[in-house]
């Protein structure tokens, strides 16, 4: 397992590789402001995305077994 101090040491390489190879170099490819709270709500709604889309396809596979059983 590798340990939490080399996954963030990788992390920053990564990061400063990134930086390095792609530069920004136009102020308009920056994100604007806002985009940080839509990404924020995504995060928050996206479990339960999940879950409804468990117990849809669980619904589903009952209902789809009641059916071929009569």
């Amino acid at each position: 397992m590798v340990a939490m101090s080399q996954l963030s040491l990788y992390f920053v390489l990564m990061t400063y590789a990134m930086s390095q190879w792609f530069p920004v170099t136009r102020p308009a490819d920056f994100p604007s402001p806002v985009l940080g709270l839509l990404l924020i709500g995504v995060l928050v709604i996206y479990p339960f995305c999940i879950v409804a889309l468990i117990s849809f396809l669980k619904e589903k596979t009952k209902s789809d077994e009641m059916s071929s059983v009569k």
